[in-house]
């Protein structure tokens, strides 16, 4: 049907373009996302913000920083380099 093929082309897109993402920040953004829909605006943003300010004195803020602004070659080694890899507990510790 015409909804599902829309639907099948826009979650392809979405896989292409988390590929290359840091598996680190999509677990803490799923774990803030959660957080999020059971609480207030204000809490949520204060949420946003401890998480960013988390992730970004992270190494691998840094190693993407260097793949996609510096080098601009998009060959980012993160550490670690799944998501099934990551402690969700650590980025949930930080959130209201």
């Amino acid at each position: 049907t015409p909804g599902e093929d829309v639907d099948a082309e826009f979650l392809e897109k979405i896989r292409k373009s988390l590929k290359n993402a840091n598996p680190t920040s999509l677990v803490a953004v799923v774990e803030l996302f959660r957080r999020s829909a059971e609480t207030d605006l204000a809490t949520a943003l204060r949420n946003e913000l401890a998480l960013a300010d988390c992730l970004r004195r992270e190494e691998n803020f840094q190693e993407g920083v260097r793949a996609v602004l510096v080098d601009k070659s998009h060959d980012a080694k993160f550490n670690p380099a799944s998501s099934a890899q990551v402690a969700a507990e650590k980025y949930c510790d930080l959130l209201e």
